[in-house]
C-alpha cells in the first residue's frame, strides 16, 4: 500500500507543472491608443513582452510597423528596448514604439506583428497600434 502512494504521489507531482512551450505576452491590452497628437508631435510608448512559456523563444521578428508609427530611434526594438532574437522563460522585455501623425483629423491604425518560434511552430503576437490627429 505505501508503494502504491508513493507511485500516485510521484505520478501526480510530474502532471502538476506540465511544459509550456513559450508564449508570449504584451503588458498593454490591443489596440494601445497613442491618444491625440497634433502634427509636429510624437507620442512614445513603451511595451513589455513576457515569454509565459517553459522554454526559450527563437527567431523573434517583429513586421508590420509602418508610417505614420515606427520604433523610437529608427530601428528595432526602440531607444531604450530591449528585446533580441530570443526571450528566455518567464523574461520580459520591451520595446519602444512611437507614433508621428503626418497629417491633420486622421484616425491611423496598424497591427504590429511579433512572430516567434514556440520550438514547434511559428507562433505570431498581433497588437493593434491607434492614434489620431486631430485638426486644430
Amino acid at each position: 500500500m505505501k508503494s502504491l502512494f508513493v507511485l500516485f504521489f510521484v505520478l501526480f507531482s510530474l502532471n502538476a507543472h506540465a511544459f509550456k512551450p513559450p508564449f508570449i505576452t504584451v503588458d498593454q491590452e490591443g489596440p494601445y491608443d497613442f491618444g491625440d497628437v497634433p502634427v509636429g508631435d510624437i507620442a512614445c510608448k513603451k511595451f513589455t513582452f513576457t515569454n509565459e512559456g517553459d522554454a526559450e523563444t527563437g527567431n523573434m521578428v517583429v513586421v508590420g510597423i509602418i508610417d505614420p508609427f515606427f520604433f523610437a530611434g529608427g530601428v528595432y526594438p526602440g531607444t531604450g528596448g530591449t528585446c533580441g532574437k530570443t526571450l528566455q522563460p518567464g523574461q520580459s522585455c520591451d520595446m519602444a514604439l512611437c507614433f508621428e501623425p503626418i497629417y491633420a483629423a486622421v484616425q491611423s491604425f496598424d497591427v504590429l506583428f511579433i512572430n516567434y518560434f514556440n520550438g514547434e511552430v511559428f507562433n505570431t503576437l498581433r497588437l493593434g497600434l491607434f492614434g489620431y490627429s486631430p485638426s486644430y
